[in-house]
């Protein structure tokens, strides 16, 4: 009676050891970013100003990939999880779709799905942007990628939309770009401060925000050549900094 005892309970920790590999080789979806490091469930920040029109995560910048051995067709549901009053936000998957106020959607599936094969990585069907309005905040939208065959294989990205503070044109340089983007070994950043403006420079921060770089900026140029060899493949972001604030923020994409 004993040794039944011990082998039903043997039995029942192999069966729930088999369920539970199941379930965790059941999930053949995954997400990456621009440089192929799988961001699967987690998050991913995009920063600008309340000022700027529209912020986005575009084409390419986020990828799916279907890691088994057949075709799936990928669904996408978008959730507001923390999001301005009167922004709107669209996004793009199987179709793209207009602006939506906030809160007027909470919850909205894509109508169709996309077929992604086997061991192949969708990198033109998905964007998704923001509205600010010149409203300052933290907006962060949900994006579920599932399996239409089999919903419970899925995967999700946190999108985070931070907006800063607009600032009045005239108080910040009339120029902030970088050439060539996507940029190899070197990039020349071409900017323009006035004569009043002190202790600038150009800060250059990953996707998580950590600032990786910073370039000490002088009035009596408008251009700066500098080395990115240092930086790995992937996306990053470079802002101009004013007497410790950062004034512009835009996309710069290290590609070799």
């Amino acid at each position: 009676m004993i040794k039944l005892k011990a082998m039903s309970r043997k039995l029942l920790f192999l069966a729930i050891c088999f369920l539970l590999s199941c379930a965790v080789f059941s999930q053949t979806l995954q997400i990456l970013d621009a440089a192929g490091n799988n961001i699967t469930n987690q998050s991913y920040t995009i920063a600008g100003l309340s000022t700027d029109g529209e912020l986005y995560v575009d084409y390419g910048e986020i990828d799916v990939q279907n890691t088994g051995n057949k075709t799936i067709d990928v669904g996408c549901r978008r959730y507001e999880l923390n999001v301005g009053n009167n922004t709107s936000n669209y996004y793009c998957w199987s179709f793209c779709y207009s602006p939506m106020g906030a809160g007027t959607q909470p919850v909205h599936n894509d109508l169709g799905t996309v077929d992604v094969a086997a061991g192949a990585t969708d990198t033109a069907s998905f964007k998704a942007a923001h509205k600010p309005a010149g409203f300052s905040g933290t907006n962060t939208y949900r994006f579920v990628f599932y399996n239409s065959a089999d919903p419970n294989d899925s995967v999700y990205l946190d999108v985070v939309f931070d907006v800063a503070v607009g600032i009045e044109e005239q108080l910040v340089a009339g120029r902030l770009n970088v050439f060539p983007n996507p940029a190899n070994s070197t990039a020349t950043f071409d900017f323009n401060l006035s004569q009043t403006q002190a202790d600038a420079s150009i800060v250059i921060y990953d996707v998580l925000g950590k600032m990786v770089d910073e370039i000490i900026l002088s009035k009596q140029a408008d251009q700066i050549n500098h080395s990115l060899k240092q930086f790995q493949p992937g996306v990053y972001f470079y802002g101009l900094k004013i007497e410790g604030v950062i004034r512009l923020t835009k996309k710069l994409i290290v590609a070799r």
